[in-house]
């Protein structure tokens, strides 16, 4: 079981924020790869994404 993390930055407070960008049971980092670029695609340019990080969740 894996999950993805990255820290973004909020548009409006200039705060960082930990979320969690998906979270599965398969292994298969190419639907992650997906899911990160429908986030991109449909959030404000400006957020930027900082760190990615794939996890693994015991």
């Amino acid at each position: 079981m894996w999950a993805i993390y990255f820290w973004s930055m909020d548009d409006l407070t200039g705060q960082f924020m930990f979320e969690i960008l998906e979270q599965t049971l398969t292994k298969d980092i190419g639907g992650a790869e997906t899911t990160l670029d429908y986030y991109k695609n449909n959030h404000p340019v400006s957020r930027a994404i900082y760190e990615i990080r794939v996890v693994t969740v015991h």
